[in-house]
């Protein structure tokens, strides 16, 4: 099994924050964003700053911040393995393991004798 939250971190930050809709302003290499964290008092546009060199957020006004897996846990009121796993599967970064364990399962099973059936002997 892979190392989930590893995997999580691999994907951009501005690459997560766009996934889940949020309108992203560059200013030269730092991104803006409206704040994740719904205990955000007054106004959360623009408030949350993208680090893609650090491949980390802040927000300058709640001081709420993280990596993507803690974006993503604010924004959809997740936990953080269950967010891990939601950037995984609809970032798509890297490759979709499930299908590959997929076919070499079919690839085993078309190799196996089936069952019910006798050996013809000749």
């Amino acid at each position: 099994m892979a190392d989930t939250f590893n995997d999580a971190r691999f994907h951009p930050i501005l690459w997560v924050v766009q996934m889940l809709s949020f309108p992203i302003d560059r200013h030269n290499q730092i991104g803006v964003t409206s704040c994740p964290n719904p205990k955000h008092e007054g106004q959360p546009r623009m408030t949350c700053l993208l680090l893609p060199k650090k491949n980390r957020w802040r927000c300058r006004k709640c001081r709420a911040w993280g990596d993507a897996i803690d974006f993503v846990a604010l924004a959809l009121n997740r936990n953080k393995l269950e967010s891990a796993r939601w950037i995984i599967r609809n970032a798509r970064l890297l490759p979709d393991w499930e299908r590959f364990e997929e076919e070499d399962r079919r690839r085993a099973d078309a190799k196996r004798p089936k069952s019910g059936t006798r050996a013809v002997k000749e």
